[in-house]
Parts: C-alpha cells; structure tokens; sequence
C-alpha cells in the first residue's frame, strides 16, 4: 500500500499545476492586477524581509536565517487553487496569482538567497 500512496503523494503537485494551467482565464486577466501585485510583493518582499529582521532579532545562524528566509520566497503553494475553488472562493483569481507567483519565483528565489548571504 505504501508505495501506491508513494506514487499518490508525488503526483499531486503536478496534478495542482495543470487544473491551474486550466482555470486560467486570460479575458478576466485586466481584473487580476492590483490582487497579483498585491499579494506578488507582500510575498516575495515583505514576508522575507520581516523574516529577516525577526531572524536577526532572535539570533538564528546563518544557515537557519538562509533557511528561513528562503522558505518566505518561495511561490505560494498550488493547493491554495483547490481550497479556494473547494471553499467557494475566487478560483480563477487564485490561479492566476499561483501561476504568475511561479514564475516569478523562478526569479525571486536566486535573488532573496544572494542578499541574504550578502
């Protein structure tokens, strides 16, 4: 049984990312704007910069902090588009800020790790 839910388990991410890819709606894509930017640079500058702070306040090591850090730059989670769709909240808003999140974490993650070590 173990490796069938092995096998689940792996799958699932990827199965996240393509009901994402197909709840996208690139017409209701105007409307997405502020939200995406919103929730973009609190997630990618605002949460690992109060990381940041709080981690020196507390007096992790370097290598926590990277951790720390690291881990408030990354890209929200594709889950997030399933509860708001299972919750009946804004399914394709939610798709459209994981994917765009995505892709920009591509970018951020390199970027949030060198200054950190700076």
């Amino acid at each position: 049984m173990e490796p069938a839910l092995q096998a689940l388990g792996a799958s699932s991410i990827p199965l996240g990312l393509l009901c994402i890819g197909a709840a996208l709606c690139f017409g209701a894509a105007r409307s997405w704007v502020a939200p995406i930017l919103t929730s973009s640079s609190a997630k990618f500058a605002l949460m690992p910069a109060a990381t940041y702070w709080a981690a020196h306040f507390f007096g992790l090591g370097t290598h926590a902090l990277v951790v720390a850090v690291l881990f408030q730059a990354l890209p929200t989670a594709s889950s997030s588009y399933i509860m708001a769709r299972q919750l009946g909240g804004d399914a394709p808003l939610m798709a459209g800020i994981t994917a765009t999140q995505t892709l920009l974490g591509t970018a951020a993650v390199p970027v949030v790790v060198a200054l950190v070590q700076a």
